[in-house]
């Protein structure tokens, strides 16, 4: 049997979605947010997860918590491209990291995406992100890299593109 089952996200789940991504924010930025800046960031994505070209997925546990989520969003604002091109972001609950929730939910969407017509996914991750490099992997994909500054505010990141096929 399952410990978790893979749905698109509900309105009712965003406030589980905010908390894991504000408990991942160094592992997937390498900064951690402000408290100051808690409520705007919150204020933010709760924009993005409305938009209705934004898809967002969940892995649920048994008792309806929300140990995981993935994100398919808008990658530019111009309206042709916006349906075919989008964003990725899979945040999984430390407690679920052996269980290949993040594994599951770009699977997920990855699927959800030849239905809804995207063509290609983006991905920025961190060097030292093993299981995001892992998921990527095992798809058709281009990666660069791109350099940041060990003394400045941004890190570095590798690109992924996922093609959707």
């Amino acid at each position: 049997m399952s410990i978790y089952k893979i749905r698109t996200a509900l309105g009712s789940d965003f406030d589980q979605i905010f908390e894991l991504w504000l408990e991942n924010q160094v592992i997937a930025t390498g900064k951690s947010v402000e408290p100051n800046m808690v409520e705007i960031f919150k204020k933010h994505l709760f924009h993005t997860f409305s938009l209705s070209n934004s898809h967002y997925y969940v892995a649920v546990s048994n008792s309806n918590k929300v140990v995981g989520w993935q994100s398919l969003t808008p990658l530019f604002s111009n309206p042709n491209l916006s349906p075919y091109i989008a964003q990725s972001s899979t945040y999984v609950d430390k407690d679920f990291l052996n269980n290949d929730v993040g594994q599951s939910l770009f699977e997920y969407a990855y699927k959800e995406a030849k239905q809804i017509g995207i063509d290609h996914i983006y991905g920025w991750v961190k060097p030292d992100n093993t299981p995001s490099h892992k998921i990527a992997a095992n798809f058709k994909h281009h990666k660069c890299l791109i350099p940041g500054s060990s003394s400045g505010n941004i890190p570095e990141f590798n690109i992924y593109v996922i093609v959707v096929e």
